[in-house]
């Protein structure tokens, strides 16, 4: 296979260097009217060919032609090739000048698009170090990783049963208890009491830990919850540079 490509790589340098001194060859005859020779101009015409020639591989890289490459599996594409060369040869001042022209204008083009990615890279750099800051600040001052304050104490509940003033019976010296009227205590379900801490105007962000101390339910209990609230498009999950998950209503 190597040297199928070096005869494919030969085969079109030759297609190179013959073209490029036959169509410099038409070209000086087809600037002249006069049958006498010129030495300096027949070689100038030469050598503008060749290079003329030499730089179609260029030319087809630019217009994104498969030629070169096609001819390695269909001779018949060389003869193609022999003709694009021919033609730069014969008219090399032109297109000398032509193919400049496009491959200034293909560089200024490049340079744009180079400046334009680079101020856009800019822009992208300064909106990450924005969101890094706003990151960072919903670190320090927007999550409940700072203690609430001591976990609330259960409150305190009237007893069931009360002294009476006065002694209704004595048996064995004991006081007997007159029962009290239980009181009915008004329980919150579980969602509502979280739902209470997220609505917390003092933390926009709280974590699972902070939800816990807060509500006084265990992790797994907040967890669950939550995970359900997020599905439902309740809350939103945002991991913070540390590493650390924390919660927003949405």
């Amino acid at each position: 296979m190597a040297t199928l490509n070096l005869s494919h790589i030969g085969i079109l340098l030759l297609i190179i260097l013959i073209s490029g001194i036959l169509g410099g060859l038409a070209n000086y005859f087809l600037d002249r009217t006069e049958r006498n020779w010129n030495g300096y101009d027949v070689l100038k015409s030469a050598l503008l060919g060749i290079v003329a020639s030499a730089t179609i591989p260029l030319f087809l890289k630019i217009v994104s032609s498969s030629l070169m490459k096609d001819a390695e599996t269909n001779p018949l594409e060389y003869f193609v090739f022999c003709g694009f060369c021919l033609i730069a040869a014969a008219f090399s001042t032109r297109f000398l000048q032509g193919i400049g022209e496009r491959v200034l204008q293909e560089l200024k083009e490049v340079k744009k698009s180079n400046a334009e990615l680079k101020e856009a890279t800019e822009e992208v750099k300064k909106d990450n170090e924005e969101l890094k800051e706003t990151t960072n600040t919903i670190l320090l001052t927007g999550s409940d990783d700072q203690a609430e304050g001591p976990a609330a104490e259960p409150e305190q509940t009237e007893p069931l049963f009360e002294e009476t003033s006065e002694l209704e019976s004595i048996r064995g010296g004991e006081r007997s208890a007159k029962p009290k009227t239980a009181k009915k205590i008004e329980t919150k379900r579980p969602e509502t009491v979280l739902m209470e801490k997220f609505k917390d105007p003092k933390y926009k962000f709280r974590t699972m830990q902070g939800l816990s101390k807060a509500t006084g339910m265990e992790e797994k209990t907040v967890a669950d919850i939550v995970t359900v609230w997020e599905s439902e498009g309740k809350v939103k999950k945002i991991k913070r540079p540390d590493g650390v998950f924390v919660w927003t209503l949405i």
